[in-house]
């Protein structure tokens, strides 16, 4: 991306291989575009040290030298989920639940630990083997100033807003109810191949996203089984406190 790159590395005793992220750090309150906070992202780097979970990443360790920040990471060679889908174009429903079980579990694991992660989409989805689904591994947890968190939805720099969830549209204060919405949008979009809220203009979508009226236009929609629809009904619910929790 514009605010890392991130290296192979083999640590020299071991022969284990990891991934180091490698970003300019700043001691500046106001970052910025390719810089990060060191005070910023500190804190959020303790939290994923402290999670331990075989779809989540694995961060081992970090540190500051010459103004830039290396994060040490579990090596995925796998690729991002969008690329496996873009190739394929859309997954069956025994293959979206392989995918949809692990990140469910993923968050039920991460809420319980008090953790959102706040942007949840297909790019911040690895694989960590290639071809392999039974492998996904959530990512990318906002370390960087470019991450595209939910606070930024508005900024012209971030990107698709099709994952976000009505409330953070809205103005209001989230839960991690939020990314279960995310984990909605994914499961239909690995089903569908398209997203559920879909529309050029952005205020238009943002009105599609709030009322939760999602596109079952589709043909594949007619694929879909019923107990995936009330599923998907339950993931994609516009009120957080009625909404599904990964649980």
């Amino acid at each position: 991306g514009g605010y890392a790159v991130v290296w192979s590395a083999t640590h020299r005793a071991t022969r284990e291989e990891f991934a180091i992220k490698v970003m300019k750090a700043t001691a500046s309150s106001r970052p910025s575009d390719d810089e990060v906070s060191v005070e910023e992202i500190k804190n959020e780097i303790e939290v994923m040290k402290k999670l331990e979970h075989p779809n989540v990443i694995h961060v081992k360790e970090y540190f500051v030298q010459s103004g830039k920040f290396y994060i040490v990471m579990s090596c995925l060679r796998g690729g991002e989920l969008l690329d496996a889908l873009l190739d394929l174009g859309n997954y069956n429903e025994e293959d979206a639940k392989t995918i949809a079980r692990q990140l469910l579990d993923a968050l039920a694991y991460m809420h319980v630990n008090n953790v959102t992660h706040r942007d949840l989409k297909l790019e911040n989805l690895l694989l960590a083997r290639p071809n392999d689904i039974s492998s996904v591994v959530i990512a990318d947890f906002g370390l960087a100033r470019n991450a595209k968190t939910a606070r930024q939805v508005f900024s012209t720099q971030c990107g698709t807003p099709s994952y976000v969830a009505p409330e953070i549209l809205l103005g209001k204060p989230y839960t991690p109810a939020v990314d279960v919405w995310s984990i909605g949008v994914i499961l239909y979009t690995l089903l569908i191949g398209s997203f559920p809220f879909a529309n050029d203009d952005q205020q238009t979508l943002f009105r599609i996203i709030c009322s939760g009226q999602m596109d079952t236009s589709q043909p594949e929609w007619g694929q879909v089984s019923d107990e995936v629809k009330d599923l998907l009904k339950g993931l994609l619910d516009v009120n957080p406190a009625t909404r599904l929790t990964a649980a």
